[in-house]
Protein backbone atom coordinates (compact mmCIF):
# COMPACT_ATOMS: atom_id res chain seq x y z
CA UNK A 1 0.00 0.00 0.00
CA UNK A 2 1.17 3.34 -0.39
CA UNK A 3 2.59 5.21 2.76
CA UNK A 4 0.24 8.18 4.37
CA UNK A 5 3.26 10.64 3.28
CA UNK A 6 2.98 8.76 -0.48
CA UNK A 7 -0.33 9.64 -0.85
CA UNK A 8 -0.19 13.19 0.37
CA UNK A 9 2.97 13.54 -1.96
CA UNK A 10 0.47 12.24 -5.12
CA UNK A 11 -2.28 14.47 -4.06
CA UNK A 12 -0.65 17.81 -4.41
CA UNK A 13 0.63 16.46 -7.80
CA UNK A 14 -2.50 16.00 -9.05
CA UNK A 15 -3.61 19.33 -7.49
CA UNK A 16 -0.78 20.37 -9.65
CA UNK A 17 -1.83 19.22 -12.61
CA UNK A 18 0.85 17.27 -12.91
CA UNK A 19 0.81 14.67 -15.70
CA UNK A 20 3.89 12.50 -16.03
CA UNK A 21 4.12 10.22 -13.05
CA UNK A 22 7.33 8.76 -12.77
CA UNK A 23 7.31 4.97 -10.98
CA UNK A 24 10.25 5.51 -9.87
CA UNK A 25 8.88 8.30 -6.91
CA UNK A 26 8.27 4.42 -5.66
CA UNK A 27 11.22 2.20 -6.65
CA UNK A 28 10.36 -0.45 -3.77
CA UNK A 29 6.74 -1.15 -4.85
CA UNK A 30 8.05 -0.75 -8.72
CA UNK A 31 9.79 -4.02 -8.34
CA UNK A 32 7.20 -5.15 -6.08
CA UNK A 33 4.65 -4.60 -8.78
CA UNK A 34 6.63 -6.56 -11.26
CA UNK A 35 7.66 -9.29 -9.23
CA UNK A 36 3.54 -9.84 -8.64
CA UNK A 37 2.70 -9.24 -12.01
CA UNK A 38 6.16 -11.77 -13.07
CA UNK A 39 6.36 -9.06 -15.86
CA UNK A 40 8.76 -6.05 -15.99
CA UNK A 41 6.01 -3.77 -16.34
CA UNK A 42 7.12 -0.81 -14.84
CA UNK A 43 9.66 1.27 -14.99
CA UNK A 44 10.80 5.32 -14.66
CA UNK A 45 8.30 6.33 -16.88
CA UNK A 46 4.82 5.43 -18.72
CA UNK A 47 6.57 6.15 -21.40
CA UNK A 48 5.03 3.41 -24.00
CA UNK A 49 8.86 2.54 -26.10
CA UNK A 50 10.59 1.58 -22.99
CA UNK A 51 7.55 -0.53 -22.21
CA UNK A 52 7.22 -2.07 -25.17
CA UNK A 53 11.53 -2.94 -25.47
CA UNK A 54 10.84 -4.83 -21.58
CA UNK A 55 8.09 -6.99 -22.63
CA UNK A 56 10.20 -7.83 -25.89
CA UNK A 57 12.74 -9.10 -23.50
CA UNK A 58 10.31 -11.81 -22.00
CA UNK A 59 9.18 -12.89 -25.56
CA UNK A 60 5.94 -10.55 -25.78
CA UNK A 61 5.75 -9.03 -29.32
CA UNK A 62 2.89 -6.33 -29.03
CA UNK A 63 0.94 -5.99 -32.29
CA UNK A 64 0.17 -2.21 -33.16
CA UNK A 65 -2.14 -0.12 -33.98
CA UNK A 66 -3.05 3.49 -33.69
CA UNK A 67 -3.66 4.00 -29.15
CA UNK A 68 -3.81 -0.30 -28.92
CA UNK A 69 -1.23 -2.65 -28.67
CA UNK A 70 -1.62 -6.16 -27.92
CA UNK A 71 -0.82 -9.54 -27.81
CA UNK A 72 -2.20 -12.99 -27.30
CA UNK A 73 -0.34 -14.55 -24.21
CA UNK A 74 -1.40 -18.30 -24.80
CA UNK A 75 -1.62 -19.04 -21.01
CA UNK A 76 1.37 -17.46 -19.82
CA UNK A 77 0.17 -16.93 -15.77
CA UNK A 78 0.34 -13.01 -14.78
CA UNK A 79 -0.42 -12.55 -10.89
CA UNK A 80 0.01 -15.88 -10.62
CA UNK A 81 -3.25 -16.76 -13.16
CA UNK A 82 -3.72 -17.84 -16.52
CA UNK A 83 -4.09 -14.83 -18.74
CA UNK A 84 -5.24 -14.94 -22.33
CA UNK A 85 -3.80 -11.10 -24.00
CA UNK A 86 -2.19 -8.36 -23.05
CA UNK A 87 -3.71 -5.03 -24.02
CA UNK A 88 -1.57 -1.81 -24.21
CA UNK A 89 -3.56 1.48 -24.52
CA UNK A 90 -1.50 4.92 -25.39
CA UNK A 91 -1.96 7.80 -26.50
CA UNK A 92 -2.65 8.51 -30.63
CA UNK A 93 1.11 9.09 -30.85
CA UNK A 94 2.41 6.06 -29.08
CA UNK A 95 4.45 7.99 -26.47
CA UNK A 96 2.90 7.33 -23.03
CA UNK A 97 0.67 4.40 -21.86
CA UNK A 98 -3.13 5.41 -20.15
CA UNK A 99 -3.54 1.72 -19.04
CA UNK A 100 -2.06 -1.80 -19.30
CA UNK A 101 -4.95 -4.50 -19.80
CA UNK A 102 -4.80 -7.72 -19.07
CA UNK A 103 -7.46 -10.40 -19.84
CA UNK A 104 -7.84 -13.74 -17.51
CA UNK A 105 -10.67 -16.18 -18.16
CA UNK A 106 -13.81 -14.89 -20.33
CA UNK A 107 -16.72 -16.67 -21.61
CA UNK A 108 -14.93 -15.90 -25.36
CA UNK A 109 -12.12 -17.49 -24.82
CA UNK A 110 -13.43 -20.92 -22.66
CA UNK A 111 -16.89 -21.03 -23.59
CA UNK A 112 -17.62 -24.75 -22.61
CA UNK A 113 -16.12 -24.79 -18.94
CA UNK A 114 -16.59 -20.39 -18.31
CA UNK A 115 -18.73 -20.29 -15.52
CA UNK A 116 -16.18 -22.08 -12.99
CA UNK A 117 -13.47 -21.11 -14.86
CA UNK A 118 -14.10 -17.25 -14.41
CA UNK A 119 -14.77 -17.72 -10.65
CA UNK A 120 -11.71 -19.23 -9.88
CA UNK A 121 -9.57 -16.46 -12.43
CA UNK A 122 -11.59 -14.14 -10.16
CA UNK A 123 -10.95 -15.17 -6.70
CA UNK A 124 -7.30 -16.15 -7.62
CA UNK A 125 -6.79 -12.79 -8.77
CA UNK A 126 -8.70 -10.88 -5.53
CA UNK A 127 -6.18 -13.12 -3.53
CA UNK A 128 -2.86 -12.65 -4.75
CA UNK A 129 -3.55 -8.64 -4.99
CA UNK A 130 -4.47 -8.59 -1.73
CA UNK A 131 -1.48 -10.38 -0.25
CA UNK A 132 0.63 -8.47 -2.30
CA UNK A 133 -0.65 -5.00 -1.92
CA UNK A 134 -3.52 -5.12 1.10
CA UNK A 135 -7.38 -4.66 1.45
CA UNK A 136 -8.49 -3.12 -2.41
CA UNK A 137 -10.54 -0.11 -1.95
CA UNK A 138 -13.83 0.16 -4.09
CA UNK A 139 -14.59 1.97 -7.42
CA UNK A 140 -16.00 2.43 -10.96
CA UNK A 141 -15.05 1.91 -14.51
CA UNK A 142 -16.60 2.24 -17.45
CA UNK A 143 -19.27 4.67 -19.28
CA UNK A 144 -21.16 6.89 -16.95
CA UNK A 145 -24.77 4.33 -18.34
CA UNK A 146 -26.59 1.83 -16.15
CA UNK A 147 -25.53 -1.06 -18.38
CA UNK A 148 -21.82 0.09 -19.03
CA UNK A 149 -20.71 0.63 -15.61
CA UNK A 150 -19.03 -1.64 -13.81
CA UNK A 151 -17.63 -1.72 -10.16
CA UNK A 152 -14.16 -2.41 -9.76
CA UNK A 153 -12.02 -3.56 -6.88
CA UNK A 154 -9.07 -1.05 -6.27
CA UNK A 155 -5.02 -1.55 -5.21
CA UNK A 156 -2.05 0.76 -5.04
CA UNK A 157 1.21 0.98 -5.94
CA UNK A 158 4.05 3.03 -7.30
CA UNK A 159 2.14 5.61 -8.11
CA UNK A 160 -0.20 3.37 -10.44
CA UNK A 161 -3.72 1.56 -9.83
CA UNK A 162 -4.40 -1.89 -10.30
CA UNK A 163 -7.94 -2.48 -11.03
CA UNK A 164 -9.62 -5.96 -11.19
CA UNK A 165 -12.83 -5.57 -13.64
CA UNK A 166 -14.80 -9.01 -13.42
CA UNK A 167 -18.61 -9.96 -14.13
CA UNK A 168 -19.63 -13.30 -13.07
CA UNK A 169 -19.65 -15.95 -15.66
CA UNK A 170 -18.61 -12.88 -18.55
CA UNK A 171 -14.77 -12.45 -17.52
CA UNK A 172 -11.74 -11.03 -15.60
CA UNK A 173 -9.45 -8.13 -16.21
CA UNK A 174 -6.87 -6.17 -14.61
CA UNK A 175 -6.18 -2.72 -15.28
CA UNK A 176 -2.86 -0.95 -14.76
CA UNK A 177 -2.82 2.86 -14.66
CA UNK A 178 -1.74 6.61 -13.95
CA UNK A 179 -3.32 6.92 -10.59
CA UNK A 180 -4.71 10.21 -11.56
CA UNK A 181 -6.80 8.30 -14.49
CA UNK A 182 -8.45 5.66 -12.29
CA UNK A 183 -10.94 7.69 -10.46
CA UNK A 184 -14.51 7.77 -11.68
CA UNK A 185 -14.99 10.44 -14.12
CA UNK A 186 -17.90 12.00 -15.79
CA UNK A 187 -18.32 11.01 -19.67
CA UNK A 188 -15.85 12.63 -21.88
CA UNK A 189 -16.76 14.55 -25.06
CA UNK A 190 -16.37 12.41 -27.97
CA UNK A 191 -14.31 13.52 -30.86
CA UNK A 192 -16.00 15.78 -33.28
CA UNK A 193 -14.35 16.45 -36.65
CA UNK A 194 -12.64 12.93 -37.90
CA UNK A 195 -12.38 14.57 -41.00
CA UNK A 196 -8.56 15.07 -40.55
CA UNK A 197 -8.03 11.13 -40.20
CA UNK A 198 -9.05 10.87 -44.05
CA UNK A 199 -6.28 10.39 -46.45
CA UNK A 200 -6.37 10.66 -50.50
CA UNK A 201 -3.56 9.20 -52.72
CA UNK A 202 -2.78 9.34 -56.44
CA UNK A 203 -4.85 6.06 -56.87
CA UNK A 204 -8.05 7.56 -55.87
CA UNK A 205 -8.05 5.86 -52.59
CA UNK A 206 -10.02 7.44 -49.95
CA UNK A 207 -9.23 5.91 -46.44
CA UNK A 208 -10.00 6.66 -43.26
CA UNK A 209 -6.37 5.76 -41.17
CA UNK A 210 -6.05 5.63 -36.77
CA UNK A 211 -8.80 3.12 -36.55
CA UNK A 212 -7.73 0.60 -33.60
CA UNK A 213 -7.24 -2.99 -34.07
CA UNK A 214 -8.90 -5.04 -31.49
CA UNK A 215 -8.11 -8.91 -32.51
CA UNK A 216 -11.51 -10.96 -31.98
CA UNK A 217 -9.05 -14.24 -31.74
CA UNK A 218 -11.21 -17.52 -32.44
CA UNK A 219 -14.09 -16.28 -31.07
CA UNK A 220 -17.36 -15.30 -32.80
CA UNK A 221 -16.87 -11.86 -31.74
CA UNK A 222 -16.81 -9.69 -34.67
CA UNK A 223 -19.66 -7.85 -34.04
CA UNK A 224 -19.17 -6.93 -30.50
CA UNK A 225 -14.74 -5.97 -31.56
CA UNK A 226 -15.84 -4.15 -34.65
CA UNK A 227 -18.61 -1.74 -32.49
CA UNK A 228 -15.67 -2.21 -29.77
CA UNK A 229 -12.90 -0.31 -32.15
CA UNK A 230 -15.49 2.12 -33.42
CA UNK A 231 -16.17 2.75 -30.23
CA UNK A 232 -12.71 3.56 -29.09
CA UNK A 233 -11.73 5.56 -32.34
CA UNK A 234 -14.56 7.93 -30.99
CA UNK A 235 -12.51 8.45 -28.31
CA UNK A 236 -15.09 6.61 -25.82
CA UNK A 237 -13.36 5.01 -22.91
CA UNK A 238 -13.82 1.41 -21.10
CA UNK A 239 -16.61 0.10 -23.37
CA UNK A 240 -14.25 -2.91 -24.94
CA UNK A 241 -15.25 -6.13 -26.84
CA UNK A 242 -15.21 -8.19 -23.71
CA UNK A 243 -17.83 -5.41 -21.91
CA UNK A 244 -19.95 -4.95 -25.40
CA UNK A 245 -20.10 -9.07 -25.72
CA UNK A 246 -21.52 -8.94 -21.86
CA UNK A 247 -23.95 -6.28 -22.44
CA UNK A 248 -25.17 -7.49 -25.80
CA UNK A 249 -25.25 -11.61 -24.62
CA UNK A 250 -22.70 -12.59 -27.19
CA UNK A 251 -21.86 -16.33 -27.77
CA UNK A 252 -18.44 -17.66 -27.88
CA UNK A 253 -19.72 -20.11 -31.34
CA UNK A 254 -23.09 -18.20 -32.78
CA UNK A 255 -21.80 -14.56 -32.11
CA UNK A 256 -23.72 -11.61 -31.34
CA UNK A 257 -27.46 -10.93 -32.95
CA UNK A 258 -27.51 -7.57 -34.53
CA UNK A 259 -31.00 -6.60 -32.86
CA UNK A 260 -28.59 -7.23 -29.45
CA UNK A 261 -25.61 -5.39 -30.65
CA UNK A 262 -28.41 -2.46 -31.51
CA UNK A 263 -29.74 -2.30 -28.34
CA UNK A 264 -26.50 -2.54 -26.74
CA UNK A 265 -25.13 0.56 -28.31
CA UNK A 266 -28.20 2.61 -27.91
CA UNK A 267 -27.33 3.70 -24.04
CA UNK A 268 -23.78 4.42 -25.95
CA UNK A 269 -25.40 6.78 -28.33
CA UNK A 270 -27.48 8.35 -25.40
CA UNK A 271 -24.84 9.00 -23.02
CA UNK A 272 -22.48 10.74 -25.68
CA UNK A 273 -25.05 12.45 -28.01
CA UNK A 274 -24.47 10.21 -31.06
CA UNK A 275 -27.28 8.81 -33.50
CA UNK A 276 -27.52 5.24 -35.12
CA UNK A 277 -28.08 5.69 -39.14
CA UNK A 278 -28.67 2.71 -41.12
CA UNK A 279 -27.57 2.34 -44.64
CA UNK A 280 -29.48 0.11 -46.90
CA UNK A 281 -27.79 -1.94 -50.26
CA UNK A 282 -23.61 -1.04 -49.89
CA UNK A 283 -22.28 1.53 -52.53
CA UNK A 284 -19.39 3.49 -53.24
CA UNK A 285 -22.14 6.17 -53.17
CA UNK A 286 -23.86 5.15 -49.90
CA UNK A 287 -20.75 4.99 -48.12
CA UNK A 288 -18.62 8.14 -49.61
CA UNK A 289 -20.53 10.47 -47.52
CA UNK A 290 -19.13 9.13 -44.44
CA UNK A 291 -15.58 8.00 -44.91
CA UNK A 292 -15.27 11.20 -45.96
CA UNK A 293 -16.07 12.77 -42.77
CA UNK A 294 -13.66 10.53 -41.30
CA UNK A 295 -16.70 8.16 -40.13
CA UNK A 296 -16.35 3.98 -41.19
CA UNK A 297 -19.25 2.04 -41.81
CA UNK A 298 -20.36 -0.88 -39.82
CA UNK A 299 -20.83 -3.55 -42.59
CA UNK A 300 -22.94 -7.07 -42.02
CA UNK A 301 -22.03 -9.30 -44.51
CA UNK A 302 -21.05 -12.55 -46.01
CA UNK A 303 -17.19 -13.01 -45.39
CA UNK A 304 -17.46 -16.57 -48.17
CA UNK A 305 -14.17 -18.60 -49.14
CA UNK A 306 -14.20 -17.16 -52.55
CA UNK A 307 -15.11 -13.89 -51.55
CA UNK A 308 -12.04 -14.10 -49.60
CA UNK A 309 -9.99 -15.86 -51.97
CA UNK A 310 -10.86 -12.79 -54.53
CA UNK A 311 -10.26 -10.12 -51.76
CA UNK A 312 -6.43 -11.45 -51.20
CA UNK A 313 -5.72 -12.11 -54.80
CA UNK A 314 -6.32 -8.34 -55.68
CA UNK A 315 -4.12 -7.38 -52.88
CA UNK A 316 -1.67 -8.31 -55.31
CA UNK A 317 -2.78 -7.45 -58.26
CA UNK A 318 -3.52 -3.79 -57.30
CA UNK A 319 -0.46 -3.35 -56.37
CA UNK A 320 1.13 -3.73 -60.25
CA UNK A 321 -1.66 -2.61 -62.10
CA UNK A 322 0.08 0.90 -62.59
CA UNK A 323 -2.38 3.15 -63.10
CA UNK A 324 -6.28 3.39 -61.35
CA UNK A 325 -7.46 3.31 -65.06
CA UNK A 326 -5.64 -0.34 -65.55
CA UNK A 327 -6.92 -0.86 -62.46
CA UNK A 328 -10.43 -0.80 -63.09
CA UNK A 329 -10.30 -2.40 -66.68
CA UNK A 330 -9.13 -5.50 -65.03
CA UNK A 331 -11.77 -5.30 -62.56
CA UNK A 332 -14.50 -4.88 -65.28
CA UNK A 333 -13.43 -8.76 -66.63
CA UNK A 334 -12.68 -10.27 -63.11
CA UNK A 335 -15.49 -12.46 -62.54
CA UNK A 336 -18.05 -11.50 -59.85
CA UNK A 337 -18.76 -13.86 -56.13
CA UNK A 338 -21.40 -15.64 -55.72
CA UNK A 339 -23.82 -14.97 -53.51
CA UNK A 340 -24.39 -17.27 -50.37
CA UNK A 341 -25.86 -16.80 -46.77
CA UNK A 342 -22.49 -18.58 -44.97
CA UNK A 343 -20.35 -17.23 -42.66
CA UNK A 344 -22.19 -13.87 -41.20
CA UNK A 345 -19.62 -11.61 -40.67
CA UNK A 346 -19.52 -7.82 -39.25
CA UNK A 347 -16.72 -5.45 -40.68
CA UNK A 348 -15.89 -2.28 -41.22
CA UNK A 349 -15.65 -0.33 -44.46
CA UNK A 350 -12.94 2.47 -44.04
CA UNK A 351 -12.65 3.44 -47.94
CA UNK A 352 -13.96 3.73 -51.30
CA UNK A 353 -12.21 4.22 -55.01
CA UNK A 354 -14.54 6.32 -57.20
CA UNK A 355 -12.18 5.27 -60.32
CA UNK A 356 -12.18 1.77 -59.51
CA UNK A 357 -15.78 1.47 -58.10
CA UNK A 358 -14.03 -0.51 -55.09
CA UNK A 359 -14.41 -0.06 -51.40
CA UNK A 360 -12.23 -0.94 -49.08
CA UNK A 361 -12.92 -3.09 -45.88
CA UNK A 362 -11.41 -3.60 -42.56
CA UNK A 363 -11.95 -6.82 -40.00
CA UNK A 364 -11.20 -7.79 -36.77
CA UNK A 365 -8.29 -9.84 -37.56
CA UNK A 366 -5.24 -8.14 -35.88
CA UNK A 367 -2.83 -5.90 -37.65
CA UNK A 368 -2.65 -6.91 -40.64
CA UNK A 369 -6.09 -5.84 -41.21
CA UNK A 370 -4.53 -2.53 -40.81
CA UNK A 371 -4.18 -2.21 -44.54
CA UNK A 372 -7.52 -2.42 -45.78
CA UNK A 373 -8.68 -4.63 -48.45
CA UNK A 374 -10.18 -3.66 -51.59
CA UNK A 375 -13.69 -5.00 -53.05
CA UNK A 376 -15.33 -4.59 -56.24
CA UNK A 377 -18.41 -3.06 -55.93
CA UNK A 378 -20.25 -5.94 -57.90
CA UNK A 379 -18.61 -8.19 -55.04
CA UNK A 380 -19.66 -6.59 -52.16
CA UNK A 381 -23.08 -6.11 -53.62
CA UNK A 382 -23.48 -10.06 -54.05
CA UNK A 383 -21.99 -10.39 -50.54
CA UNK A 384 -23.93 -7.92 -48.39
CA UNK A 385 -26.96 -8.41 -45.48
CA UNK A 386 -28.40 -4.75 -46.99
CA UNK A 387 -27.58 -3.75 -43.37
CA UNK A 388 -24.96 -1.04 -42.50
CA UNK A 389 -24.99 1.34 -39.75
CA UNK A 390 -22.68 4.32 -38.92
CA UNK A 391 -22.74 5.70 -35.00
CA UNK A 392 -22.86 9.66 -35.95
CA UNK A 393 -21.07 12.06 -33.08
Amino acid sequence: MISGAGKIFLAIMLMLGFTGISFSCYAGEVSRLNRAANLPLAGETWEFAPLKKRLRSVRINLQSSPGRHSAFLNGKKVFGEVCMEIAVITDRKNQNVSSIDFIFANKGDISRRSGTAIRQSIRSLRDKLTVEFGKPEKGTLGPDTKKFRRDVQVWHCGGCAIMLESERGEYAIIHIRPAQQSVSRKPEKIAGDLSGNVVRNEFGDVFIRDIPMIDQGGKGYCAVATAARVVMYLGIKDAGMHLLADVAKSDAEDGTSLAALNQALKPLCREYGMKQKFIGEVSVKAVKKYIDRGIPVLWTMFATNEYESMRRSNAKLRMQAGSPETWAKILRKQRTVKSSRKNSHLCLIVGYNELTGEIAVSNSWGIYENIPGWVPEKSARKVCQKYAFVLLP
